[in-house]
C-alpha cells in the first residue's frame, strides 16, 4: 500500500489530505488522487518527495509518470500557500456551494483559490504581473478561454432562463437579479383571455424582494397581474398560484379535419376523405391533460344580405390510449361556437383514467368550409401534461416569485425579462450585537457565505472569528465598502470568499480553528523585528514595470437599475484622454461607479508601491510571524548603515550592545526594539533617540526614559532609516524546522491615498460624437388636408394636417423637419416640428383661412438646409360646403307629461341630419352629455322626435279636487311604494293663502311644501308604504283656484323642469353647422 499525503507547505500541521492506494501506482497517480483535476500551474508548483526506510528523495514533475514507489512508501505533496485551497484544508477550504445549489465537482482553484494574501491578477504586462503578486488583497485571475455563465448572463441582458441541473443562484448584498424558472411556465385560458403562469426562483432564502419589473415597467403598474413573493424562510406557505406541475408542449398547427387522400408526391387523388388528427404523448406520471385551441380569425360568417357577423361553430374530438397500446378511447366531442372576428382561445381539460403516459389524439370533426365569408380556422396551440405534485421538492427554503399575467400588448407573448431588487438577509453588526438585517457589508456577507445553508458543510458559529468580523465590519462601514453580486456559476466557496473579502480590502484566512481574515489597513504596531540576528539567507527583488495607461472593469451600476456598465480609470499621472492601453480587471460585488473607480485606483497604488519582494529564513520558533503581520525589516543588504545588536547592559540612560556601531558628527541616530508585557504577548515597536558621539562604540546614550531591556534585540542606524516597514505575504515551511518568510512593502498610507482620491464623474456614455458635414436637402411636401377637430361645430377652428419627408437623395441624418406657417399676407412665421425624417404636423386655423406653408430639414445639431418654396392653401377647401345653421322658426319643442315633442324640418341641400341637444335651464351646454341623437332628415321633410316617455298619463284626470278654503280633499289613487310621483299644481286668482299636495293613507304621509302665488308649481313626491290617496289641502285664507296634474315617473321619462333645446345640422361627414340658440319648454 502507498500512503499519499498532501499538505499546506506554510502550515503543515494545520490541515492535510491523505489517501491510501493499492497496487502498482506511479507518483502521478498519487498526485491525481490527492488533487484531482488540478490545473497545470498547480501541478507545476507542487513539491513531491517520497519517504521509505528513513530515506527521502525529491521527485521532479518530469519523473512523476515513470516513478513507481515501493509498498509502504509515503508520497508527500507539498503545495505553496497560493494553491493550497485544492486540499480542502480543515474540511472547509475547498467546500463548494453545494446541495442542489452548487455541486462539488472539483475544478482546482489554483492560484485563484487561496488563503495566500499575495495572489494577484496576471495582467500581461511583464513585471506588472510580479507587482500583482505583492498585493495583500487577492484578486482572481481573468478567464483566458471562454466565458463563465455569469458573463453570458450579462451579455444576454435581463433574461429569465430555465437552467435544469445548474446551480440555483445566490444573490449577495443588494443587486437586481433576473430569477430562473424553477418550474416550466404554462398558459391558461379564462374566457377569451390567455394567461401565463410562471414560478421563479431568486435563490436560497431569506431574501428581501422588491421593485419587481417586467422589462422597465413596474409590475404593479401592469394590468391583469397577480403575484406572490416568498422570501425563503422555513415557515413560508406554499405558493398558491402554481400548485401543480404543468409541462406544456407548444404546437401551433392547424387542425385541418378530413382531407382528400394524396399520392407519394403529396398531390390530392380521388378517394374517400381521410382524417388528419394530431397525436402527442403526455409526460410520464400525468394525471390530467389540458388542450389549448386558438381561433386566429375568430368564429363567424358574414351575411351576404346585410353584411352582419353571424355565428359559426366547429367540433373537435378528443381521444386517448395508453402509450404503447392500439385502441383509442373517445373522451368527448366538444363544440365551439362564436360570433366574432377577433382572435380568441379556448381550453379543454380532462382527467386520465390512470396515472402514466398516454397518447392524446385531437381531431377536427367535419370538413372545413372554403367559403370566403366563413371563418372557422382552429389551431392546436399547445397540449399540457399535468401532475398534481407541488413543483418544488427541495430541502432548504428558497426565495420564490409566482406570477399570473394576462397575455397582451404589455407582455408581447412571452415572460422572460422579469427582474427584481434582491437584498440578502444576513447577521449584521449594529454596533452592539449581530442581528438579522439586509446588508451588503463585506464582513456580514462573508459570515453568511460561511455559515448559511447553501453550503454543503456550513461553518458553525464557534468556527468564526467574530471579533475580527466586528472590526472589519466597522472598517467597511467607515469606508463605504460593500459586496453585491449574484452568484449563478458553480463557485467554490474559497473563490467566493476571496471576492467578498477583496471588496472589503481584506483576504480570507483560516488558522486551523476559525475563519477570519486579514485587512489591508494601517496597523498601529509592528509585530516583529527581523534582522540578521534572527534570520539568514536574505533575498530581495524589485520589479520595474511599465504600467498600462489604466484599468477597465465591468460592473452592475446601481444608479442605472443595475444595468451592466464598463468604466476606465486612468493610471495616476495619465490624462483620461490619453488612455490607449487599459487592462481588464475583474472586481466582483461593486455596484457603484465611484466605488469601482476607487477600487481600481487603490490597486494601481498598491502595484506601484509594493514593488519590493523580500524573503528570509528564520529558525527561532519564538520569533513567530503570520501572514499579514507588519514587521520591521533591518538587514545589511537593505541598508549598510543599519546595525543590529543585543542589549548586554543598561545603566541609567546608557545601553551597551554586543555589537560596535559607528556614528558621524552632525547626523542623528536612533534605536528601535520590540516591547512585551503580560497583556501584550505580540509586542509593540518602541523607538528612542541616541546621543551622537562621533566614532566607534558599543555604548549608546539614550535620550528620554524609555529604554530597551537587557537581552532585547535592537536595530541601530541613522534616524531616517531605523527600520523598513514590511508586511508578511506568507510563510513557507522549510526543512529542519526552518520557515521562509516572504514580505513586501507595508504601504501604511494606502488607506489615506484611497480616501483622498476623487472619482471622475461617470455617465456610462462610450465614444465621441462624430459630426456630419452633409447639409440637408430641401424636403418634400407629401400632403396637406383639413380635419374637423372632434366636438367642433360651425365655421370655427380647423385642424390642418401637413405631411412632409426628407428628400430621397438626402445623405444627412435628418432629426426633424421644421414646418413654418402663417396667414397669407402676414410677415411673421409660426413654427411646428415633425419629429424624424418624415411625418405629419397639425396646426389650427379657421375654416376658409388662406395660409402659406414651407418646410426645412434639420440635422440633430441644428444645421438646416434650404426651405421649400412657399405653398398656398385654403383651409377647408377639401371638405365641401358647410351645412346651414337650422332655422328656429321652422323648429318647435313642446313640453308635456314626462316628455317633450320636438318637430324638426330644414330646407338646406348641404344638410343630411339634425342633432338635438337638451340642457336644463341654468346649466351650461355640454355637447357630449346633452346630445339626444342625430336624426337623418332630407330637405323639405318634417319629423317628430319624442324626448321622454309617451305612455305617461295624468293619474288625477277626472278626479274632483274642488273645495272651500280650509278644506282637505282626497281621492283614491293606485300608489306604489318607492316610486316617484311628480306633477304640477297651478294656482290662479289667488291673493292670499296656500295649498299643500300630499300622498296619504295608513302609512306616513308624504307632502309638498306649502305652495302659494299664482304660478305653475312643479312637485315631486316619493311614495312610502301603505299610501292610497292623493290629498289637496287649502289654507283657511286661500282664495284662489287650483288645478292638479300627477304622473308616475318612469325610467324613460324626460327630466322634470324647464329645458332648453338646441340644434345643429350635419352633412353626413365631418362638417357641422353652428349650434342654434335654445327653445325653452317645461316638462312636467
Amino acid at each position: 500500500m502507498i500512503h499519499g499525503i498532501a499538505i499546506n507547505a506554510a502550515l503543515p500541521d494545520v490541515g492535510r489530505k491523505t489517501v491510501d492506494l493499492l497496487g502498482e501506482q506511479t507518483v502521478a497517480d498519487v498526485v491525481a488522487a490527492l488533487i484531482p483535476g488540478a490545473a497545470e500551474h498547480v501541478l507545476d508548483a507542487a513539491r513531491v518527495t517520497i519517504h521509505h526506510d528513513g530515506k527521502e528523495a525529491l521527485v521532479p514533475r518530469s519523473a512523476w509518470a515513470r516513478t513507481r514507489p515501493h509498498d509502504g512508501t509515503r508520497v508527500v505533496v507539498a503545495l505553496p500557500p497560493e494553491v493550497n485551497a485544492v486540499l480542502g484544508i480543515a474540511g472547509v477550504v475547498a467546500n463548494y456551494i453545494t446541495g442542489s445549489l452548487y455541486y462539488a465537482g472539483f475544478t482546482g482553484l489554483g492560484v485563484a483559490g487561496t488563503n495566500a494574501i499575495f495572489v494577484g491578477t496576471v495582467v500581461g504586462l511583464g513585471a506588472l504581473a510580479v507587482a500583482g503578486l505583492n498585493a495583500l488583497v487577492p484578486t482572481l485571475p481573468e478567464m483566458k478561454n471562454g466565458r463563465s455563465q455569469e458573463d453570458a448572463y450579462s451579455i444576454s441582458g435581463w433574461r429569465n432562463q430555465a437552467r435544469p441541473g445548474e446551480p440555483i443562484p445566490l444573490p449577495l448584498g443588494r443587486i437586481r437579479a433576473a430569477p430562473v424558472f424553477i418550474a416550466p411556465p404554462y398558459t391558461e385560458v379564462v374566457g377569451d383571455d390567455q394567461y401565463l403562469r410562471a414560478l421563479f426562483c431568486f435563490g436560497y432564502g431569506p431574501l428581501k424582494i422588491s421593485d419587481i419589473r417586467i422589462g422597465d415597467v413596474p409590475i404593479d403598474d401592469m394590468t391583469g397581474v397577480q403575484y406572490e413573493v416568498r422570501e425563503g424562510r422555513p415557515d413560508d406557505a406554499p405558493i398558491s398560484l402554481v400548485r401543480e406541475i404543468v409541462q406544456e408542449q407548444g404546437v401551433s398547427l392547424e387542425l385541418e379535419g378530413p382531407q382528400p387522400p394524396t399520392d407519394a408526391a403529396g398531390n390530392p387523388i380521388a378517394g374517400p376523405l381521410e382524417d388528419r388528427p394530431y397525436i402527442m404523448t403526455t409526460a410520464e406520471n400525468s394525471t390530467r391533460v389540458r388542450v389549448i385551441l386558438q381561433f386566429p380569425g375568430g368564429l363567424h360568417r358574414i351575411s351576404t344580405s346585410d353584411g352582419d357577423v353571424r355565428p359559426r361553430g366547429v367540433e373537435v374530438l378528443y381521444s386517448i390510449r395508453q402509450a404503447g397500446t392500439e385502441v383509442w378511447q373517445e373522451v368527448e366531442e366538444v363544440g365551439y361556437a362564436g360570433q366574432t372576428t377577433q382572435a380568441f382561445f379556448r381550453s379543454y381539460t380532462f382527467d386520465l383514467p390512470s396515472r402514466g403516459r398516454w397518447d392524446v389524439r385531437i381531431d377536427r370533426v367535419g370538413v372545413k368550409s372554403t367559403d370566403p365569408v366563413h371563418s372557422e380556422t382552429v389551431n392546436l396551440w399547445s397540449v399540457q401534461s399535468i401532475k398534481p405534485e407541488y413543483p418544488i421538492n427541495f430541502g432548504k427554503p428558497l426565495a420564490l416569485l409566482s406570477v399570473r399575467i394576462r397575455a397582451s400588448f404589455q407582455l408581447n407573448g412571452t415572460l422572460d425579462n422579469l427582474t427584481a431588487l434582491t437584498e440578502r438577509y444576513v447577521r449584521d453588526w449594529n454596533g452592539s450585537d449581530w442581528v438579522e438585517a439586509t446588508s451588503a457589508n463585506p464582513a456580514s456577507v462573508y459570515a453568511y457565505a460561511l455559515t448559511a445553508n447553501h453550503n454543503r458543510r456550513p461553518a458553525s458559529d464557534s468556527e468564526i472569528d467574530w471579533d475580527f468580523l466586528q472590526d472589519w465590519h466597522e472598517y467597511c462601514a467607515a469606508n463605504g465598502l460593500e459586496y453585491s453580486h449574484n452568484h449563478i456559476d458553480r463557485t467554490p466557496l474559497r473563490e467566493m470568499l476571496v471576492h467578498i473579502a477583496a471588496a472589503g480590502r481584506a483576504s480570507p484566512r483560516h488558522d486551523g480553528g476559525k475563519w477570519g481574515g486579514i485587512i489591508d489597513w494601517k496597523r498601529s504596531f509592528v509585530s516583529r523585528h527581523i534582522s540578521p540576528r534572527n534570520s539568514r539567507d536574505f533575498q530581495a527583488e524589485r520589479s520595474y514595470f511599465r504600467h498600462p495607461h489604466g484599468y477597465r472593469a465591468r460592473f452592475r451600476d446601481e444608479a442605472e437599475s443595475y444595468e451592466e456598465r464598463e468604466i476606465v480609470v486612468p493610471w495616476p499621472g495619465v490624462a483620461a484622454g490619453d488612455v490607449e492601453e487599459a487592462i481588464q480587471r475583474t472586481i466582483k460585488g461593486v455596484t457603484s461607479a465611484d466605488k469601482m473607480q476607487r477600487a481600481l485606483y487603490r490597486s494601481m497604488i498598491e502595484a506601484e508601491r509594493r514593488r519590493d519582494r523580500w524573503s528570509v529564513v528564520m529558525f527561532d520558533v519564538s520569533e513567530h510571524v503570520e501572514r499579514g503581520d507588519n514587521v520591521a525589516l533591518s538587514h545589511y543588504e537593505l541598508s549598510d548603515r543599519m546595525t543590529t545588536g543585543r542589549v548586554l547592559h543598561v545603566s541609567g540612560n546608557q545601553v551597551v550592545l554586543d555589537e560596535r556601531v559607528t556614528m558621524v558628527e552632525g547626523e542623528s541616530y536612533g534605536i528601535s526594539w520590540q516591547h512585551y508585557d503580560a497583556d501584550d504577548t505580540t509586542g509593540t515597536k518602541r523607538t528612542a533617540e541616541v546621543v551622537t558621539v562621533p566614532g566607534e562604540t558599543s555604548a549608546l546614550g539614550v535620550v528620554g526614559q524609555t529604554l530597551p531591556p537587557v537581552g532585547a534585540l535592537v536595530s541601530f542606524g541613522p534616524g531616517e532609516m531605523i527600520t523598513e516597514d514590511a508586511v508578511v505575504l506568507y510563510v513557507e515551511a522549510g526543512s529542519e524546522g526552518a520557515r521562509v518568510v516572504h514580505m513586501t512593502n507595508a504601504v501604511p498610507e494606502l488607506d489615506a491615498l484611497t480616501a483622498a482620491y476623487e472619482p471622475a464623474e461617470f455617465s456610462g456614455i462610450v465614444g465621441e460624437v462624430v459630426g456630419s458635414d452633409a447639409v440637408p436637402l430641401v424636403p418634400v411636401f407629401t400632403g396637406v388636408s383639413t380635419e374637423v377637430p372632434e366636438g367642433e361645430y360651425g365655421p370655427t377652428a380647423r385642424e390642418v394636417r401637413v405631411s412632409a419627408r426628407a428628400a430621397s437623395a438626402d445623405t444627412a441624418l435628418i432629426a426633424n423637419i421644421l414646418v413654418e406657417h402663417r396667414l397669407t399676407g402676414e410677415t411673421e412665421w409660426d413654427q411646428t416640428t415633425i419629429n424624424g425624417a418624415s411625418g405629419t404636423a397639425s396646426i389650427l386655423y379657421d375654416d376658409e383661412d388662406e395660409i402659406d406653408l414651407r418646410a426645412t430639414a434639420l440635422r440633430a445639431d441644428g444645421v438646416s438646409g434650404d426651405p421649400t418654396a412657399v405653398v398656398e392653401y385654403v383651409v377647408g377647401s377639401d371638405l365641401g360646403d358647410l351645412p346651414a345653421q337650422p332655422d328656429l322658426a321652422t323648429l318647435s319643442a313642446e313640453g308635456g307629461l314626462g316628455r317633450a315633442v320636438i318637430e324638426l324640418r330644414h330646407s338646406d341641400p348641404n344638410t343630411t341630419a339634425l342633432e338635438v341637444f337638451r340642457t336644463a335651464v341654468g346649466n351650461t351646454l355640454d355637447t357630449d352629455a346633452d346630445s339626444l341623437g342625430i336624426y337623418d332628415l332630407a330637405p323639405g321633410m318634417t319629423i317628430a322626435v319624442i324626448d321622454g316617455d309617451t305612455s305617461r298619463v295624468d293619474l288625477l284626470d277626472s278626479l274632483d279636487f274642488s273645495g272651500a278654503a280650509g278644506s282637505t280633499v282626497s281621492n283614491a289613487v293606485a300608489i306604489t311604494d318607492g316610486r316617484t310621483y311628480r306633477g304640477a299644481v297651478t294656482i290662479t286668482g289667488s291673493t292670499a293663502g296656500n295649498v299643500t299636495l300630499a300622498l296619504t293613507g295608513t302609512g306616513d304621509d308624504v307632502e309638498t311644501a306649502a305652495l302659494s302665488g299664482n304660478a305653475l308649481h312643479l312637485v315631486s313626491l316619493v311614495a312610502g308604504p301603505d299610501l292610497t290617496d292623493v290629498s289637496l289641502t287649502r289654507s283657511a285664507d286661500f282664495d284662489g283656484t287650483v288645478t292638479v296634474v300627477l304622473i308616475e315617473e318612469s325610467a324613460a321619462s324626460a327630466p322634470q323642469g324647464e329645458q332648453e333645446y338646441r340644434f345643429a345640422a350635419h352633412d353626413g361627414g365631418d362638417l357641422s353647422s353652428a349650434i342654434t340658440a335654445p327653445l325653452t319648454t317645461t316638462i312636467i
